[in-house]
């Protein structure tokens, strides 16, 4: 056989070796990218219903403390004006917030009782006073508007204790108010929460499963090894073979030659074969442990 039939046969043969192989890593590599793509619109969607979710639930939570400050005000709202010892009462009597979370709504119940005050003077002072709350709070311009039942509750309150009516001062000394957290609007609202963090654990959960599965795509086991083989196949079945063409007679010992170039094409056999086994084995077992 003549030297460049040798190395012409050599040559093609790896080439096309290297095309097969090539072909199949770039089609791996394009099938990783597309689930990595899939996974990421998960992690994306996910993502987006944990903020709404989130959001939500800081709703919720601000619907819940707000009914529960109701509570305390009507509950408490006699003390706290008279004592203005808004910790202790906090301490003794009410467990279910804490002190930072109902301080806004007691600092609003003592600017409402200011402005209340303020405006009750002017009641007694003008010509017709108002005895009827609908009509006071329609007459003067309040600083709260929003919370009427407040002005409501104070102008009840102050009319008892203005009051020489025995049975006025008997309903004062029991007042019965049903709390907020009593109501069924309420309940439904707990329930909510606690379905929405439930809900929220969950979807933080499939998002870090899904984000270690985008993890382990960024790593795939075997490409850069595959690249590496082709690399060694390209330089030792093409690229140093085409150097020796044309072929010169007479200069290099044809024996030698052949037995390099022979030797090499096989060595480059043996780890394109041994690759393949390789990762095939890595597949198969990445597919049983998905299965378990």
């Amino acid at each position: 056989m003549k030297m460049e039939v040798l190395i012409t046969t050599i040559a093609t043969s790896t080439a096309a070796l290297v095309a097969i192989i090539g072909g199949f890593l770039v089609s791996r590599v394009l099938t990783l990218s597309s689930e990595q793509s899939g996974i990421l619109r998960k992690v994306r969607e996910i993502s987006k219903d944990i903020q709404a979710k989130k959001q939500l639930l800081t709703t919720i939570d601000k619907q819940l403390l707000d009914l529960d400050a109701e509570d305390f005000i009507q509950e408490h709202y006699k003390r706290l004006i008279s004592e203005q010892d808004f910790e202790a009462i906090l301490e003794e009597h009410y467990q279910y917030r804490g002190y930072e979370e109902l301080k806004p709504y007691v600092n609003e119940l003592y600017s409402v009782w200011n402005d209340f005050y303020k405006r009750s003077q002017q009641n007694i002072e003008s010509e017709h006073p108002e005895v009827e709350f609908n009509h006071f709070f329609k007459k003067y311009k309040f600083e709260f508007p929003n919370r009427r039942n407040w002005y409501e509750m104070l102008f009840v309150w102050r009319a008892q204790v203005e009051s020489h009516d025995p049975m006025k001062r008997l309903l004062e000394a029991h007042d019965v108010i049903m709390p907020n957290s009593a109501t069924e609007d309420y309940k439904q609202k707990a329930n909510n929460k606690a379905n929405m963090e439930y809900e929220l654990k969950v979807l933080r959960l499939r998002r870090d499963e899904q984000k270690k599965l985008l993890g382990e795509f960024g790593k795939p086991k075997g490409l850069w090894m595959g690249l590496l083989v082709l690399v060694y196949a390209c330089a030792v079945g093409v690229a140093y073979p085409i150097t020796l063409l044309p072929y010169p007679v007479g200069i290099y010992d044809d024996q030698n030659t052949k037995s390099l170039l022979l030797s090499l094409f096989f060595s480059e056999l043996i780890f394109l074969f041994v690759y393949l086994a390789y990762y095939t084995f890595i597949l198969t077992k990445r597919e049983n442990e998905e299965y378990r």
